[in-house]
């Protein structure tokens, strides 16, 4: 008799050991998910610290500054125009302790207590005695004439203003200095001195006696 035909395979099912193996293979791979997951995350962290360190280096220091005992405005009246005579009667020289080297600069009287406040072009430190003419000048001119000092007493922007279309002119008569060669007569007699390295002037504090 014929041999009886072999039986058809069974369909493909899964088995117990199957199933366990998938399910088993599943939390395998979250885990290898949840373990990069943080690798992931700390970019944005670092970057975010990273900006937080600029943010915080950009940060202005605050300024240590203390008035200079020099009177800026000269004695005798006649010696400056009517202008320059005026204008620094509302300046003042200062000096600033607050990097590594000290530094004198010019700055307006006026509305120096008022920290943060104190308007445009108020103060400038001079890199060298030739900029503490043009400094007191700029105070003068984009300061004080130009409106931004919130301290400015009625009446003396006008003053400054009438003055100074004769300023020119005054510091050309006989007996009257310019602004610059007082300002250099000013730092030579109070001790006010280049640095040795650059970068500005100080108070060295030796002044001189002016001759008789």
């Amino acid at each position: 008799p014929a041999p009886a035909p072999a039986p058809a395979p069974a369909p493909a099912t899964d088995t117990p050991a199957a199933a366990a193996g998938r399910d088993e293979a599943a939390p395998s791979e979250s885990k290898e998910n949840e373990q990069q997951q943080p690798a992931r995350q700390l970019r944005p962290t670092r970057a975010k610290t990273a900006k937080l360190l600029e943010v915080a280096s950009a940060e202005p220091v605050k300024k240590i500054t203390q008035s200079l005992d020099i009177a800026l405005a000269p004695v005798d009246g006649s010696l400056l125009s009517d202008y320059n005579s005026l204008l620094c009667q509302h300046v003042e020289l200062y000096q600033d302790t607050s990097g590594s080297k000290a530094k004198v600069g010019a700055r307006c009287k006026l509305c120096v207590g008022m920290d943060g406040n104190q308007g445009t072009a108020a103060s400038y430190l001079a890199s060298s005695i030739s900029f503490i003419s043009p400094n007191i000048g700029n105070i003068g001119t984009r300061h004080l004439l130009g409106g931004k000092c919130p301290a400015m007493p009625p009446g003396v922007a006008e003053k400054l203003k009438v003055m100074r279309k004769a300023s020119m002119a005054q510091t050309r008569m006989p007996g009257r200095i310019g602004l610059d060669a007082y300002c250099r007569d000013l730092a030579a007699r109070n001790g006010i001195v280049p640095h040795s390295s650059g970068g500005g002037i100080f108070h060295s504090g030796r002044s001189v006696v002016a001759a008789a």
